[in-house]
């Protein structure tokens, strides 16, 4: 899921017309503990959200 971030981020980021985008489920209720067992699509407690961070921190 990190690299798929990555991966959009560096082929959207500097296009003029790349507003943002939505991050799907991310579950607001989850714990690290819990996030390191979970198949599931929330980038929360994950390598994903270092992604995140690492371009909406450019901003």
């Amino acid at each position: 899921m990190a690299f798929a971030y990555e991966a959009l981020f560096q082929k959207l980021w500097f296009k003029e017309w790349f507003a943002g985008i939505y991050i799907w489920q991310w579950d607001t209720r989850s714990t690290p503990d819990y996030a390191a067992k979970s198949p599931n699509f929330s980038p929360r407690f994950k390598p994903a959200e270092n992604a995140i961070a690492k371009w909406f921190g450019k901003r």
